[in-house]
């Protein structure tokens, strides 16, 4: 019961962040080239220094850094998350190397909240239930999960068995292997360099079909 309860402040807390987000993607998109960028970064940001302050502590610990099973588990996460990905992906999808930048930016700075914001809260709330705080790595996970569940709905997106296989699955595994990284290490630049990764494993079968054809293009001109 008392996870529980972690659960569902870990999920109001996300959904905080993302009116935070709504909020300021609508007051400076079109002000701000690509936005959609770096919004949620910044979005995440404000509660995760509040955290931080309330709990007296930081996100850049670099000690741990050594683990070799932390990195196992971390690229374990990445190459089963994006094979999913790529095996049950509809079509390919053409995509620019400058498209794959901003993807993998994007993925990096997602960390911020999914991450840095979420995990030290849920651990913080663990702490006073007297709860074992590995716990938030599977809380974290499935709020996130919920909360791609929940804006599926308000989206209206129809639920299939390929849509679970193909997006909820991958982003589970990945928010698990991911998230112990960073419970072991401290360190945000872990999922950071890992989320990225994920983005490049993911579509670089896309970028290397739109390269040929503009080489090909660039032939016939």
């Amino acid at each position: 019961m008392k996870a529980i309860v972690v659960f569902l402040l870990g999920f109001t807390l996300s959904g905080v962040w993302i009116a935070l987000n709504t909020f300021l993607y609508g007051a400076l998109n079109k002000k701000i080239k690509n936005f959609w960028v770096t919004s949620p970064a910044i979005s995440g940001a404000i509660p995760a220094l509040i955290i931080y302050l309330i709990v007296k502590d930081h996100p850049f610990h670099f000690d741990k850094l050594g683990a070799l099973s932390v990195w196992g588990i971390a690229v374990a996460a990445v190459i089963v998350s994006s094979i999913i990905v790529i095996i049950t992906r509809d079509k390919t999808k053409k995509i620019s190397g400058e498209e794959l930048k901003l993807q993998c930016l994007a993925g990096a700075l997602m960390e911020v909240p999914q991450r840095a914001m979420m995990m030290p809260f849920v651990i913080m709330l663990l702490e006073k239930r007297g709860l074992n705080t590995i716990w938030s790595v599977v809380i974290t996970a499935l709020v996130w999960l919920a909360g791609m569940i929940f804006q599926s709905v308000l989206m209206n997106k129809n639920f299939s068995g390929k849509t679970v296989v193909s997006e909820m699955i991958p982003a589970l595994i990945f928010s698990l292997g991911i998230g112990y990284a960073f419970y072991a290490t401290g360190c945000i630049l872990v999922p950071i360099v890992f989320h990225a990764l994920e983005r490049i494993l993911s579509n670089a079968g896309n970028v290397g079909k739109v390269q040929v054809e503009e080489k090909e293009e660039a032939k016939a001109a």
